[in-house]
C-alpha cells in the first residue's frame, strides 16, 4: 500500500480528535477498529500489518493530547485572584498596535517557586507601553508581576475561542502587567533569533514607503498583518487572497523555483546545503508559523531527495510533516493555520490530477486551492468569495515578484547597508498589489456572506471529494470492485454520523438564547427555523458589537437575517449594537418604539407582548424609567424582557398590572444588569420566575449587585450571567424547562 506515513499521520489525528471529544468517545473507536480488524482478518492479509500500526499512531495521538493536557492542568496551580512576582522568558513579542505588545513567554519561576509539572508552562503576556526596539526582547529573561489566570472559552456557541487558540500556541494563561525588568540576555540560539530579527526591522526601517505598503510588504515577506489596515485586510479577505499574507507553501514555492532555474537541476552539495540554510534563515525571519514549518519543510525534503536521486511523494512528505507536528504540539491540529496549510497540500493532491485532465495545468493547481478551500472557508470566515479565483490572477504574480525581489532588498540592505531605488520599486509594486485587490474587492461586492455549513456535512464533502478524484476510486471502478468503494462509503457515512452526534449541543434545541454581549444584553428569539429575532444588541462605543459578535455568532448558528430586532431603549448597550448589526447584516425591521397592549403575533406558539411604557411618545429623556418592557411566549416558556428600569420603574409596572398576572413569567431578564437600584422584593414576587438571567460584562458600576444576587438566590430563583456562563439557552422540553449554558462556572 502506497503513502502508508500520510495513512498513519491521519491515525494519529484522528486519536487527537477522538480525545479531545471525550476518552470515552476514543475508547469506543478504538474498540471498534480492533474488532474490525480482528473480524477482517482474513480479507486484509498483508494490509493487516499496516493496519496494527495506525492503531498504534491512533493511540499514540490520544497520548499526545492527554500529556498535553495534563501538562496545562499542572498549570493550574498559578492560578490566583492576586498578582504574582514572575521571572519568564520571552520567546516571541508582536506589536499589535502603538503601545500594545504580547509577549509569548516560557514561565520560569512564580514568586520565587520553580514552576513545576510534567512539562513546560507558558503565558501571553499583554503590555500597554511602548518599546523601542521591541524585537530585542527576544530570548530575553524578565522580571515582572501581575495577575495569571486561565482565558476564557468561547462566550457565544461556535463563535472563535481564544483559549483554543492560544492552546494552539502551548500557551494556557495569559496575564497583564505594567513593567518589567530584564535579568538575563539570553545567549546561543536566542542571540540568533535577536540577529535575524535585528535585520528585518532594519530592512523595513530603510524601506521609503508610505505605512500601507510596509504593512503590504511585512505581510508578504514575513506573514506579519498586525500592523495592515483593517479595511485593506478584509479586502483581501473578500477576494479570497487573504493567503498572500501569510507566509505559505506558495511564497516558498517561488523561492524554490527561483533556486531551481539558478541550479538548473544541477547537483551540488554546496548548493543544497546553502538553500537548506536560508530556508532556515528565511524561517526565522517569518517566526515559523505552522504554514512556514509546512513549506519549508516539504521543500527540504524535495531538495534533498533530489541531491540523493530519491523519489518525492507530495502525500507521503505531507504525512511525515504532520506526524512532527503534531508530536511538538498535539492541539495545533485546532488551529486554521494548521488546518488550512495542510488542506491547501491535500486539495492539490488530489484535485489538480482529475482537473488537469480537463484544463491548463498551472490553471488546474490554482483552481484545486480554491476548490478544496471554499467549503472550510464558509464553515470558519462565514464568507465565499465569489471571484476569488478571478482575483488571484493578478495578486499572485505581483506576488512572484514582490518575494523574490524583496528578499534580494532584504540581503542587499544587510550586506550593504541600504538597497536604495530598488526599495522604492518594492514599494512601487505593493501599492499596485493593494489597488488592483481594491479594485476587484469593490468594498466586499464579490463576497457572500453565509451561514456555517454542519461539521458533519463539512466532513462528508471532503472524504468523498478526495475519495472520488484519488487513485484508488479509479482502479475500484476501473477493475468494478464496487464492494470496495460501499465500504468507503460506508465508512464516510459512519464518521459524518459520529461527527453529528458529537457536535449537536443543547444550543441547537434552545428556543431562546441570553447572547453574551459584555456589558449589554441581548435575547435571541427563535422560532421554528426560519423565523429570528432580537430585544437588544448590546453596544460600546469602543467596539463594533453588532459586526464582530453579533454577526459571527447569528452565522455560526444558522441564521441568515433577523426577521425583527427590537430596543428597550435608545442606550449605547442596548441599542448600538442593533445599529450596527444592521449595517452588516440583513435586519428586515428595527422597533424602538411602542406601547404597553401592542401585541406582535409571530406564530401560533410565539408571541410578543409590549407591557410598558403606556405611552409611545414621551418628552421624558428617562430613557431607563420608560424603557419597552416585552413579555414573550415561546411555546410554554415565557420570559420578561425588563431593559434598565429602576425600582420606580417596578413599582409603576406592579401598580399598573395589580390584580392580573401579567407580570409572572418563567424566566426574568434580571433589571439594570443586576444593578442595586432595581430587583426590589415586591417585583420579583410579582413576577415569580423560576430562572433569572443577568447580561453583564467587565463594567466599572458594580454590576450584578451582590445584594441583588443574594436576593435572587433567597428567593429560589436560579440566577445565571452572561459575563460568568456565557451564553445562556432556554430549551422547552415537553412543558418542562431546560437551561444551557455556553460556560460551567467551577
Amino acid at each position: 500500500m502506497r503513502r502508508k506515513l500520510l495513512g498513519a499521520a491521519f491515525s494519529m489525528m484522528a486519536g487527537i480528535v477522538s480525545w479531545y471529544m471525550g476518552s470515552y468517545y476514543a475508547i469506543i473507536i478504538l474498540a471498534m477498529a480492533l474488532a474490525g480488524i480482528y473480524f477482517l482478518a482474513g480479507h486484509l492479509r498483508a494490509k493487516a500489518a499496516f493496519c496494527l500500526f495506525c492503531i498504534v499512531m491512533y493511540c499514540a495521538g490520544c497520548f499526545l493530547l492527554m500529556a498535553q493536557n495534563a501538562t496545562f492542568d499542572a498549570g493550574k496551580s498559578m492560578d490566583s485572584d492576586k498578582g504574582h512576582a514572575m521571572i519568564v522568558k520571552v520567546q516571541r513579542i508582536d506589536r499589535i498596535e502603538d503601545e500594545k505588545y504580547k509577549l509569548r513567554c516560557r514561565v520560569i519561576s512564580v514568586d520565587g517557586k520553580p514552576v513545576e509539572g510534567p512539562g513546560r508552562q507558558h503565558v501571553m503576556i499583554s503590555y500597554y507601553h511602548n518599546i523601542d526596539n521591541y524585537w530585542e526582547l527576544t530570548g530575553r529573561v524578565l522580571e515582572t508581576f501581575g495577575k495569571i489566570e486561565e482565558p476564557k472559552s468561547a462566550s457565544n456557541p461556535g463563535t472563535f475561542d481564544y483559549a483554543v487558540y492560544l492552546k494552539t500556541l502551548k500557551i494556557s494563561h495569559i496575564a497583564n502587567v505594567e513593567s518589567f525588568r530584564v535579568t538575563e540576555n539570553g545567549g546561543g540560539w536566542d542571540g540568533v533569533k535577536r540577529s535575524v530579527m535585528r535585520i528585518r526591522e532594519d530592512f523595513m526601517g530603510k524601506l521609503r514607503c508610505s505605512d500601507s505598503e510596509k504593512s503590504l510588504i511585512r505581510g508578504v515577506l514575513f506573514g506579519d498583518i498586525k500592523s495592515m489596515d483593517e479595511d485593506m485586510y478584509e479586502d483581501f479577505k473578500a477576494n479570497g487572497t487573504a493567503h498572500v499574507l501569510a507566509v505559505s507553501g506558495l511564497h516558498v514555492g517561488v523561492i524554490f523555483g527561483i533556486y531551481r532555474s539558478l541550479t538548473k537541476k544541477r547537483k551540488s552539495a554546496v548548493a543544497t546545503a546553502c538553500f537548506i540554510g536560508f530556508l532556515g534563515f528565511y524561517g526565522t525571519l517569518t517566526l515559523w508559523s505552522v504554514s512556514v514549518i509546512r513549506a519549508v519543510a516539504l521543500v527540504m525534503i524535495i531538495t534533498l531527495g533530489d541531491y540523493l536521486d530519491r523519489r518525492y511523494d507530495l502525500l507521503t512528505a505531507l504525512g511525515a510533516v504532520a506526524v512532527l507536528v503534531l508530536i511538538e504540539n498535539p492541539w495545533v491540529i485546532f488551529g486554521a493555520s494548521f488546518q488550512m496549510s495542510f488542506l491547501a497540500v491535500v486539495s492539490i493532491s488530489f484535485l489538480q490530477p482529475f482537473l488537469s485532465r480537463y484544463l491548463p495545468e498551472s490553471v488546474s493547481a490554482v483552481l484545486a486551492v480554491q476548490l478544496g478551500m471554499m467549503p472550510y472557508i464558509a464553515y470558519v470566515f462565514n464568507y465565499v468569495p465569489l471571484i476569488s479565483f478571478i482575483c488571484n490572477v493578478p495578486i499572485v504574480y505581483l506576488l512572484s515578484i514582490i518575494v523574490p525581489m524583496g528578499i534580494g532588498c532584504l540581503l542587499l540592505t544587510m550586506m550593504a547597508g541600504n538597497c536604495w531605488f530598488l526599495g522604492d520599486i518594492i514599494g512601487g509594486l505593493s501599492q499596485l498589489m493593494i489597488d488592483v485587490n481594491g479594485f476587484l474587492s469593490q468594498k466586499g461586492a464579490f463576497a457572500v456572506s453565509v451561514t456555517s455549513p454542519p461539521l458533519w456535512a463539512l466532513a462528508l464533502i471532503y472524504m468523498l471529494a478526495f475519495f472520488i478524484t484519488s487513485e484508488s476510486f479509479a482502479v475500484y471502478c476501473h477493475r468494478r470492485d464496487w464492494k470496495s468503494v460501499g465500504r468507503f462509503f460506508a465508512a464516510a457515512v459512519a464518521i459524518a454520523m459520529i461527527v453529528f452526534v458529537k457536535t449537536d449541543t443543547p444550543f441547537n434545541k434552545a428556543d431562546l438564547v441570553m447572547v453574551d454581549v459584555g456589558q449589554g444584553d441581548c435575547l435571541h428569539i427563535k422560532d421554528g427555523r426560519r423565523t429570528d429575532m432580537l430585544i437588544d444588541g448590546g453596544g460600546n462605543i469602543n467596539y463594533n458589537v453588532g459586526e464582530k459578535v453579533l454577526k459571527p455568532y447569528l452565522l455560526k448558528n444558522g441564521c441568515s437575517d433577523i426577521d425583527l430586532a427590537m430596543a428597550t431603549h435608545l442606550h449605547t448597550d442596548h441599542y448600538l449594537g442593533l445599529k450596527q448589526l444592521k449595517e452588516a447584516f440583513n435586519v428586515r425591521k428595527l422597533l424602538t418604539k411602542g406601547k404597553a397592549g401592542q401585541t406582535i403575533r409571530v406564530s401560533d406558539t410565539c408571541t410578543i407582548e409590549i407591557l410598558w411604557p403606556l405611552e409611545a411618545e414621551t418628552d421624558s429623556e428617562d430613557e431607563n424609567y420608560f424603557s419597552l418592557i416585552f413579555k414573550v411566549r415561546e411555546k410554554n416558556m415565557t420570559i420578561l424582557v425588563t431593559g434598565d428600569i429602576t425600582s420606580e420603574g417596578e413599582a409603576a409596572l406592579i401598580d399598573h398590572y395589580r390584580g392580573s398576572n401579567k407580570l409572572k413569567c418563567d424566566i426574568l431578564k434580571v433589571c439594570h444588569h443586576g444593578s442595586r437600584y432595581s430587583s426590589s422584593d415586591e417585583f420579583l414576587d410579582a413576577v415569580d420566575p423560576q430562572v433569572a438571567v443577568i447580561g453583564v460584562g467587565k463594567n466599572n458600576y458594580g454590576h450584578p449587585s451582590n445584594e441583588v444576587i443574594e436576593k435572587l438566590s433567597k428567593k429560589g430563583i436560579m440566577v445565571f450571567r452572561t459575563d460568568l456562563n456565557g451564553a445562556v439557552g432556554f430549551i422547552d422540553r415537553k412543558g418542562k424547562l431546560e437551561v444551557c449554558v455556553q460556560r460551567k462556572v467551577r
